[in-house]
C-alpha cells in the first residue's frame, strides 16, 4: 500500500541513474514513506527522496548534506494580523534601503525636542506601524501632496506623521512643539487632523484601563493649565487663576466632567463642548472666563500665539460678538 513502479523516464534505460548496491535502473516509489528504492534488491535509494508534499528533494556531495527543495516557500504565511505583522518585520530585516518608518523616525529624531518626546513619539508610530497597518501603505489621498513629485509627497507624508505623533500625544496631555513643527513644514490642516486621529484612535485602544470621565477630566485640564501658566507671564498667577477657575467653572456648567465626583455626558453626547476636541474645548472656555473678567482682545491673541491651536483662530477673532449674543438674547 502507497507503492507504485517509478514509471517516469526514470525507468527508462538510458537513464544513468542506477542502484548503489546492485547497478539495477528500476525503482519503486513509496508515496507515504516518501522513498525511492531498487525494485530487485530493495535497497532504498538515498540520493533521490520525496517530500511529504509529492515534491523531489535532492541531496548532494556537499560538506552540508541538507536537502534543498526545487520550489521555494514562503517563510512567513498566513493571513492574520500576527501573520501580516510578521510578515512586515520580516520584510523590514531583509531590506537593504531604509523603510519609510525608519526615514519617518529620523524625521522625528531631527526635528523633535526633548529626548523624552522623541522616544514617544518614535514607540507611537512604531506601534501603529507593527500592530494596526503599514504607514506606507496607507492610501489616502493627502491635499498636501497635490502637485508634488513622488519624492516630494513622500517627504511631505513623512514629517506628518512625525507632527500627527506629536499632535496625539499633545492631546493626551504631553506637551509638545506639534503647532509649530506643522506650520514649518506647511502641512495642510486637513491633513494633521485626519493622521493625528487614525493615531488617537490607536491610543484609546491600547488604553482600556481608564474611563472616559477620568480621560475627558484628565485632558480638558491639561489645556487650561497649559493656557495659564502662560497666562501669568503676563497678568499674574492670581488673575491666571481667577482665569482658570473660571473655565473649570464654565465647563462644569455645560456637563463636563470637571471633578471627580462628575459622570460622563459622552455617552448623553449633550451640552456645547462635547463634541469638540479637549484643546478647542478648553481653549473657548478660558476665553469666555477671560472676556468675563475684563482681559481685553489683544492679550487673548497674544495668549493664542503663545499656545498654538488648530481649529480655534476664526473663534478667537470673533470672540466678542460669540459671548455676547448669548447676554443679547437675555
Amino acid at each position: 500500500m502507497g507503492l507504485r513502479p517509478n514509471n517516469d523516464k526514470d525507468n527508462d534505460d538510458t537513464d544513468e541513474r542506477k542502484c548503489g548496491n546492485c547497478g539495477s535502473k528500476r525503482f519503486k516509489v513509496d508515496d507515504r514513506r516518501g522513498e525511492v528504492s531498487c525494485e530487485d534488491c530493495g535497497v532504498v535509494d538515498e540520493r533521490n527522496q520525496l517530500a511529504q508534499d509529492g515534491v523531489e528533494i535532492t541531496r548532494v556531495d556537499q560538506t552540508q548534506n541538507t536537502p534543498t527543495r526545487q520550489l521555494g516557500s514562503k517563510r512567513v504565511s498566513g493571513k492574520g494580523k500576527k501573520a501580516r505583522r510578521l510578515k512586515r518585520t520580516e520584510a523590514k530585516a531583509t531590506r537593504n534601503r531604509p523603510s519609510f518608518l525608519d526615514e519617518t523616525l529620523r524625521v522625528v529624531d531631527e526635528a523633535v525636542d526633548g529626548e523624552r518626546t522623541k522616544a514617544e513619539a518614535k514607540e507611537l508610530l512604531k506601534g501603529f506601524d507593527e500592530e494596526e497597518a503599514s504607514l506606507a501603505k496607507k492610501r489616502r489621498k493627502l491635499r498636501g501632496t497635490r502637485g508634488m513629485s513622488k519624492a516630494d509627497a513622500r517627504a511631505y507624508k513623512q514629517r506628518l506623521y512625525a507632527a500627527a505623533s506629536l499632535k496625539a500625544l499633545n492631546d493626551e496631555g504631553r506637551s509638545n512643539q506639534a503647532p509649530q513643527l506643522a506650520k514649518r513644514w506647511g502641512l495642510r490642516h486637513s491633513d494633521l487632523i485626519w493622521a493625528s486621529a487614525m493615531l488617537n484612535r490607536f491610543l484609546s485602544r491600547n488604553r482600556p484601563d481608564e474611563d472616559s470621565a477620568s480621560r475627558t477630566r484628565r485632558l480638558l485640564l491639561f489645556n487650561l493649565r497649559r493656557s495659564r501658566d502662560i497666562l501669568a507671564e503676563r497678568v499674574g498667577w492670581e488673575a491666571a487663576n481667577e482665569a482658570f477657575d473660571g473655565a473649570v467653572e464654565e465647563l462644569k456648567s455645560h456637563g463636563e466632567p470637571m471633578d471627580s465626583e462628575s459622570e460622563s455626558t459622552a455617552d448623553g453626547m449633550v451640552g456645547d463642548y462635547c463634541n469638540m476636541a479637549y484643546h478647542v474645548a478648553a481653549w473657548k472656555a478660558m476665553v469666555i472666563s477671560m472676556v468675563s473678567m475684563g482681559i481685553g482682545d489683544e492679550m487673548i491673541r497674544w495668549l493664542r500665539q503663545r499656545v498654538p491651536l488648530t481649529s480655534t483662530q476664526q473663534f478667537t477673532q470673533s470672540h466678542s460678538r460669540a459671548v455676547a449674543m448669548p447676554e443679547e438674547e437675555e
